[in-house]
């Protein structure tokens, strides 16, 4: 009797580790912190990048390292002062956002004219393919010179595929 209860107490101390992440060897669930994720984390670079198109790819990598001071360097002042740790720690889309693989798919673009000045928003794809799935996930950015390019307010999003083809994928002179 006593082994079958040293037997079944080892088996359940085994599933215990196993389950906690304790004795898988591919890390798989595990967290990792910002610094190990910069260290094994590595954007595509391009020779030539859409407009908005590096500004995205920074806001994401910013999430992936959790690079408070990054992010806030595309925010705006206001968003500035509302950003704080659990910006990087805790994004919209999260599981998204940590599956990323470094390169922006495309960007579209949005005009708008608000208060008789001209706003230009780019929406960079990391995320899905507005072909075959219903939904696909963006960085929102916005800009008044087509140049420096700022967070919106919401600038991680999910968008009906639909509407982010209906976007242009030129930006409006």
């Amino acid at each position: 009797m006593k082994s079958i209860n040293k037997i079944i107490s080892l088996m359940l101390i085994s599933f215990i580790a196993i389950s906690c992440g304790n004795g898988d060897a591919s890390g798989e669930g595990k967290a990792v912190s910002g610094e190990e994720a910069e260290a094994t984390f590595e954007l595509v670079e391009k020779e030539f990048y859409a407009p908005g198109e590096e500004a995205a790819q920074q806001v994401l990598y910013a999430f992936i390292t959790e690079d408070l001071d990054l992010l806030k360097s595309y925010a705006s002042s206001m968003m500035r002062m509302a950003l704080d740790e659990d910006a990087v720690k805790e994004p919209s889309h999260k599981e998204q956002v940590r599956n990323w693989n470094g390169e922006i798919k495309e960007v579209r673009y949005h005009h708008k004219v608000i208060t008789f000045e001209d706003v230009y928003y780019a929406f960079a794809l990391f995320s899905g393919d507005p072909q075959t799935d219903e939904h696909v996930y963006a960085v929102a950015l916005e800009s008044s010179d087509k140049e420096s390019w700022t967070l919106s307010p919401s600038f991680v999003q999910r968008i009906n595929s639909e509407d982010y083809l209906e976007k242009s994928v030129e930006i409006q002179e």
